[in-house]
């Protein structure tokens, strides 16, 4: 029986919740079901941590970064959609807010079948721009429509989302 294959997006390894569950769920992915790799910047706190875990694939993309970087994240589209295209995986898995708009985004692109998106928060808040929260809200609702399902990790997060219609 052919494995399929799986790939998580994160942001970065930094310490929190997102980047735990992701580092739990790409360490305990049955292997002999799962074909598994994880994608995330570079430089994080937990590199080594995901290092160690046996029979995962991991690429550090430099350019997969947490402040909006136009150029970069552009580039960081683009890599994206190479790894996809030469991993062909069947199912992609994007954790936090930078990570989901640009994996999901790359994953539709290369075709990616499956795309799944853990919401562990939004990447707006009412204190922003009205202009820049209105983009970001934009954004997510392109990308929940490319997306096969939605997970959300609080009661919050499903009645925010509601409430925008995301």
């Amino acid at each position: 029986m052919e494995k399929i294959k799986v790939c998580h997006i994160v942001t970065m390894l930094e310490l929190g919740g997102a980047q735990q569950n992701t580092l739990y769920t790409v360490r305990h992915l049955n292997r002999s079901k799962f074909e598994v790799s994880l994608i995330c910047g570079s430089a994080g706190f937990l590199d080594d941590e995901a290092r160690k875990i046996q029979n995962l694939k991991i690429h550090f993309v430099k350019n997969l970064v947490r402040p909006i970087r136009p150029l970069r994240d552009l580039t960081c589209l683009f890599d994206l959609i190479a790894i996809f295209k030469k991993d062909k995986p069947d199912i992609v898995h994007t954790h936090s807010s930078k990570a989901g708009i640009l994996g999901r985004a790359a994953a539709y692109f290369a075709k990616t079948p499956i795309i799944i998106h853990s919401i562990h928060g939004f990447g707006f808040n009412p204190r922003q721009n009205f202009m820049v929260r209105g983009l970001y809200i934009w954004l997510e609702k392109i990308m929940a429509g490319i997306s096969k399902k939605l997970i959300a990790v609080s009661s919050e997060n499903i009645d925010l989302g509601l409430s925008l219609n995301i």
